[in-house]
């Protein structure tokens, strides 16, 4: 017989595409930080639309993935372009229209 239930783990993540031409911020950062992985968190904002809905999404603590910075292959005509990966690893987690996804308690030991 059910007896309520348990939340389970969290986690995202994501994909940015950019055009070799605005990784120059990046790579800003990169030199800033003396490395390429010693990137630090950053925190995103960033809007999903379809047709006439637009949903604001807020992402905390995203740790890039550079795992792709050498693939050099565009197809032909095309914009050369990076893919970076990154992890959401903010106990803030996401906000979506301004609404934590998580609720107070969950993280109420996590956030000084």
């Amino acid at each position: 017989m059910p007896d309520g239930w348990v939340d389970g783990d969290v986690s995202a993540e994501g994909e940015l595409e950019l055009a070799t031409k605005a990784l120059t911020a990046i790579k800003a950062r990169a030199q800033s930080a003396g490395s390429w992985r010693g990137i630090p968190e950053l925190d995103f904002l960033f809007y999903a639309k379809a047709g006439n809905e637009e949903t604001k999404v807020e992402a905390f603590g995203c740790k890039l993935l550079l795992n792709n910075l050498l693939d050099l292959d565009p197809k032909g005509g095309a914009l050369s372009t990076r893919k970076i990966k990154f992890l959401v690893t903010s106990p803030k987690f996401i906000n979506i229209d301004g609404i934590p996804y998580l609720e107070a308690e969950a993280t109420e030991n996590l956030i000084g």
